[in-house]
């Protein structure tokens, strides 16, 4: 501590022993002014700290609280999508606008969630639809198809009938199969409008030469526009439906035995739930069953 300087005016008149006994009573007076800021200091800092430390412990207690409460708050799950977009009746849906037919755009099917078939409402449209259950490697499949795919996809693109397609695997386990569903179930997510054209080639493929896992890939893309081929390749080599087109191959066998109908033999067609009972290579059998059904669903 620095010695505090008295000045000489109040010490005149004054003995040695009076000075020193006044210097030190001065120095004395000092000291305690020093010693009682000290405390107020001290007391001020203790002051601070505490304010501090409740300010950190309010921080740590809302955090602790947010933390429990977002911890506590529920969050969604997403739903795991097991199928395909725009199947989620399991088959893909087209119509027309009396020139072009297109693919009806739908949700993907996701896991407990069951398939949400296509009501027939021909009876109050007039439109007949038309659901096509068929194994793409079944060699009675593509004798159908080339007997009737023409004029059913003609009838679409004009309107006059709805054509959804299933695409199947007769015999459980049937890796051909299960592969040939998988790659239609890729265009369906990626490339929908260009359904026909890969189904086209399928069956093409199994008519001509047989269909078989090797085939596929090269056979889908072969059908394929530029803009959607690098997609569609992508899904069909992850596998990405695989599971699924076995699953929906269980289901569809389910729905056509209500039916009346036998999915083993890889071919059945429905309309308007009447099933096709004539010869897989009998066109004017056929025309004739759509004919049928429609008056059955019409009333005329």
């Amino acid at each position: 501590m620095a010695k505090k300087l008295v000045p000489r005016s109040q010490l005149q008149g004054m003995t040695k022993k009076e000075r020193q006994r006044f210097v030190r009573e001065v120095r004395r007076a000092e000291m305690l002014r020093l010693a009682q800021q000290r405390r107020q200091r001290r007391i001020l800092g203790w002051s601070v700290a505490g304010l501090a430390v409740v300010a950190v412990g309010s921080i740590v207690t809302i955090g602790t609280v947010n933390a429990v409460a977002s911890a506590s708050t529920p969050t969604a799950t997403p739903a795991v999508v097991v199928g395909p977009a725009n199947m989620l009746s399991d088959g893909l849906l087209f119509t027309g606008d009396g020139t072009t037919a297109t693919a009806t755009r739908t949700a993907a099917l996701t896991d407990g969630e069951d398939p949400v078939a296509t009501v027939s409402d021909a009876a109050t449209t007039g439109i007949l639809d038309v659901q096509v259950y068929l194994d793409p490697t079944n060699a009675d499949a593509a004798t159908l198809w080339s007997t009737i795919g023409a004029s059913l996809e003609a009838e679409v693109a004009a309107g006059s009938i709805s054509l959804e397609l299933h695409p199947v695997v007769a015999q459980s386990g049937d890796v051909n199969a299960i592969s040939a569903v998988a790659a239609f179930s890729c265009v369906a997510d990626t490339a929908p409008d260009e359904g026909l054209a890969a189904w086209d080639a399928l069956l093409t493929q199994t008519a001509t030469a047989g269909l078989t896992s090797l085939e596929v890939a090269t056979t889908v893309q072969g059908a394929l526009s530029d803009a959607t081929v690098d997609a569609v390749t992508s899904c069909m080599s992850a596998g990405t439906f695989t599971t699924w087109a076995d699953d929906a191959s269980t289901r569809a066998a389910t729905t056509v035995a209500a039916a009346g109908a036998d999915l083993t033999q890889g071919v059945v067609v429905t309309a308007a739930g009447s099933v096709y009972t004539g010869a897989v290579d009998d066109a004017t059998a056929f025309q004739t069953f759509l004919s049928d059904a429609y008056t059955a669903a019409v009333g005329e």
